[in-house]
């Protein structure tokens, strides 16, 4: 048997090394491939009927106007569009006169003038193409298009994505192969005690939960989507910038860039970030990334709840936490990126302190309780900073309610170890955001820009906790406008219906333990806490004005029914403790998990059956396909890219229009012509590179398309230091030496103390997984 795995293992190390040699030879193979180069001036473009032709406006016979129709090889190419225009304008790459699908790079705004840029795909070698340029709906008086050139060139990314796609084939075949072998071989691929049910139920726990994503495009109506579209393309743009980890995110604002990376947890959305850098579309790396965050949270609420129960239990309660309506309206009606991701760690905290307070002191699990709770919180704060305060609070009051047991010399211990840990892990990001929330001035540590006051206006009322009809791709409404057409607002009736079943069954407790029953008195206690905070019944206005440190922190919630994250894990976990109840007898807690598990799938496939029905379709690409400015929504209304615009630098005291302030961020410079000549600018890798004479004899001021933050410096082509302030809404303002003729560079750098966290981050991460190394598996509670 050891020869053969000897031999083994010599078969797959030379596979291995021959996939690799082949790989290499592909790529260089690919590479090699003839250029190719299309340029199309505007004598050479056409209308619909094939007469030349390069403007189109309301008067026009033509529908559309573009390019000739032509053949490309397959690959990634990239269109390049020099255009005026004004109106909703567009441009489509389509596969022209075809029954079958015509449709290749998505919708490419167009605004203003100035030039458009998209990625494609050609996946079709054999059929023609065509640019298009067009209006998406009835022009207007005064609208128009006027194309003046049009270029098609492989792409940047052709190669890497080559790559990408023959390596997921290879690892894709190896994964069949090791199959069939342990299968000859008699061997499973499982552990021995595994229970193979559970993991079949676990997958399709997924599959189910993905069902929403089983279409081939996005739901426009989705509140926040594009909002966070524009991260994921902010990340790519910065890492093809050379920048790591990514700070100011080029892409936002005409290319102004955007502090998005700074304040808000992004390290997770580096996995679809980093697919959209070997040319995945940006919906494809979406869905990829929701179908990730549906595996990680079975996947951990599954080991914190099995852990502190049993097994099928865990499963149990995975199927309602995974189910619940908040976390599903999270993803598909909000498609709030941060807040989902954060659920996905909120059991882990959970579990790690479960481990804290329940287990003996001298016992391994209470040692090492820190690690879960270190990983929990780690993957909270770095998702989402909302659902990271409101994780403190409730763990800061439990740490309260249970002060005898914080209070031990052990257990305080573990605390330490806990925060300091967390802390040096996430001192990377959490650098970073404390020195631009001390030193600047943002509209998201304004309490007066940042939102109204009368925050119970935010909250739910009672009775939505126990709506079973939605209306999946509603809105949040003020409670005064009552709840009719609002989004679904409830962790379901699934997990609303366990403090009743507790409360039924709460006279067996007399003949549990002590220990146990104060548990279940927690859980209760806390689920009441987290339920009561989402409504508009909570006195938030009341403490703020008697406490007003309270302030900040209590608008920066937003909405209350925020607290919904918090109560559907503590619901959870309330269900947990009572299917482990002695109590209860085998028949009783198999009907009270059959029926609880049974109204989960009712009512969270019927959300997302009604998401799907009500959805509208949002096919997105590439960059070129996304605003910088405007989002793309199903709403009426026009709303900015940033959306609230909360990480945007501002004067304290000056009035605050976030429509009027994004309005002066054009891609252009501005300056005294009399006084100024510029012989040109570029912009490259987030950096502006400007050409100027001052031919006065003063200082004279000239706005760079680029916001002012911390980080950001400016010098000249000599090495010499120019000083930058503020200027309008914030742009950098660089202030030009009299007499000076020469290049001024703007760009960014990380402050020497941010790279000093980012290594203390690292070394931290280095020291648990060793230390981690070093623990024996744990045994699997009985």
């Amino acid at each position: 048997m050891e020869k053969e795995d000897i031999l083994g293992k010599r078969k797959w190390f030379f596979l291995i090394l021959a996939e690799a040699l082949l790989l290499v030879a592909a790529c260089i193979f690919y590479g090699r491939r003839e250029t190719v180069e299309l340029n199309y001036t505007q004598e050479e473009l056409i209308d619909d009927s094939g007469e030349a032709a390069f403007y189109l406006e309301r008067s026009s016979d033509c529908r559309f106007v573009g390019s000739p129709k032509l053949m490309l090889p397959k690959g990634m190419y990239t269109l390049t569009v020099q255009y005026e225009g004004a109106g909703e304008a567009k441009l489509r790459v389509v596969y022209p006169g075809s029954r079958y699908r015509s449709e290749v790079s998505g919708d490419i705004p167009l605004s203003g003038s100035g030039t458009a840029s998209c990625d494609f795909r050609v996946a079709y070698g054999d059929r023609t193409l065509q640019v298009r340029g067009l209006f998406s709906d009835e022009m207007q008086e005064g609208d128009y298009l006027l194309l003046r050139n049009i270029k098609i060139a492989r792409a940047g990314c052709d190669v890497r994505n080559f790559l990408f796609r023959f390596v997921v084939f290879l690892l894709a075949a190896d994964g069949i192969l090791f199959y069939f072998q342990m299968r000859k071989q008699g061997r499973r691929i499982l552990p021995a005690g595994a229970d193979r049910t559970v993991l079949r139920a676990l997958v399709l726990l997924v599959v189910g939960c993905s069902i929403p994503l089983a279409v081939d495009y996005l739901f426009l109506n989705s509140h926040d989507l594009y909002f966070h579209l524009m991260r994921i393309e902010g990340i790519r743009a910065g890492l093809e910038n050379g920048m790591f980890p990514v700070r100011i995110q080029p892409g936002w604002l005409n290319g102004h860039g955007y502090a998005a990376s700074v304040f808000y947890g992004d390290f997770f959305l580096y996995v679809p970030a980093l697919l959209r850098y070997f040319g995945v579309s940006v919906q494809a790396a979406y869905k990829c990334y929701v179908v990730m965050i549906h595996m990680l949270t079975v996947g951990i609420s599954y080991y914190s709840f099995s852990r502190m129960s049993r097994p099928r239990i865990g499963l149990v309660c995975t199927v309602l936490y995974s189910l619940n309506i908040y976390r599903l309206t999270c993803i598909y009606t909000r498609a709030a990126v941060g807040e989902y991701t954060a659920m996905t760690f909120m059991p882990l905290v959970l579990y790690g302190l479960w481990l804290l307070y329940t287990m003996p002191e001298d016992s391994k699990r209470h040692r090492d309780s820190w690690i879960p709770i270190t990983a929990g919180c780690t993957g909270i704060f770095l998702s989402h900073m909302i659902s990271t305060e409101i994780t403190a609070f409730l763990v800061v009051l439990s740490a309260l309610v249970l002060w005898r047991r914080v209070i031990r010399k052990r257990t305080m211990l573990v605390i330490l170890k806990a925060v300091s840990a967390t802390a040096l892990l996430n001192a990377w990001f959490l650098v970073p955001f404390l020195d631009y929330m001390v030193s600047g001035n943002y509209v998201i540590n304004d309490a007066d820009k940042y939102g109204s006051y009368r925050i119970e206006q935010t909250g739910i009322f009672v009775a939505q906790l126990f709506m079973g009809n939605f209306e999946p791709f509603g809105h949040s409404l003020y409670a005064s406008e009552g709840i009719a057409s609002e989004m679904p607002l409830t962790v379901g009736i699934a997990l609303m219906a366990v403090p009743a079943v507790w409360f039924l069954l709460a006279k067996s407790g007399e003949e549990r333990k002590r220990g146990e029953k104060r548990e279940a008195v927690l859980a209760v206690c806390l689920c009441f806490v987290s339920l009561w905070m989402a409504t508009c019944h909570f006195p938030y206005t009341w403490l703020a004005e008697r406490l007003p440190v309270f302030q900040l922190p209590i608008v920066s919630i937003q909405y209350l029914w925020r607290f919904l994250t918090a109560a559907a894990v503590l619901l959870t976990w309330l269900l947990c403790l009572l299917l482990r109840e002695d109590g209860l007898s085998v028949d009783r807690r198999r009907l009270i998990a059959g029926v609880l598990v049974g109204l989960a799938f009712w009512q969270g496939f019927a959300y997302m059956g009604q998401c799907l029905q009500d959805a509208r379709p949002y096919r997105v690409y590439q960059a070129g396909n996304m605003s910088t400015m405007k989002a793309q929504s199903a709403s009426s209304e026009e709303q900015e890219s940033v959306m609230g615009g909360e990480y945007l630098p501002l004067n304290r005291n000056e009035p605050f229009s976030l429509s009027d302030y994004v309005a002066a961020y054009v891609e252009k410079l501005t300056y005294d012509e009399a006084a100024l000549t510029v012989e040109g600018w570029t912009r490259e890798g987030g950096a502006v590179t400007v050409g100027l004479e001052n031919r006065g004899d003063s200082v004279q001021q000239m706005e760079v398309p680029l916001l002012y933050y911390k980080g950001y410096h400016a010098v000249t082509d000599k090495g010499e230091p120019v000083q930058i302030t503020p200027g309008t809404s914030y742009r950098i303002s660089l202030s030009v030496p009299p007499g000076f003729a020469g290049s001024i560079r703007v760009e960014f750098g990380e402050p020497l103390y941010w790279r000093g966290a980012e290594l203390v981050s690292a070394a931290a991460l280095l020291g648990i997984l060793l230390y981690k190394a070093g623990i024996p598996g744990h045994k699997r509670r009985k």
